[in-house]
């Protein structure tokens, strides 16, 4: 597993979500290109393209699998960004 991947999965405050993109960020661990990578994940899995549906599961499905197509991350790291962007969309 990556150290993105474990900066990630380290994030447990989920009763504030809209926390998540920062605490990746900011946290000391990463270096800059593991910031770079996460900050383009993001912006591409969170793309209107794949969020613009009146169901909020299939934006996510859709989203987890634009990750899984073009990025090598764990599922589980997958899924707790799908999650992070989930609640900007809602």
């Amino acid at each position: 597993m990556t150290n993105l991947e474990n900066v990630i999965l380290s994030f447990d405050q989920w009763s504030c979500p809209w926390t998540f993109y920062e605490f990746v960020l900011k946290n000391p661990l990463l270096d800059e290109n593991s910031k770079l990578l996460f900050e383009k994940i993001w912006k591409e899995a969170g793309d209107f393209e794949l969020w613009n549906y009146s169901d909020l599961v299939l934006s996510c499905k859709i989203s987890q699998n634009f990750i899984r197509k073009n990025y090598n991350l764990d599922e589980e790291a997958t899924a707790y960004i799908v999650r992070g962007l989930s609640y900007q969309w809602r």
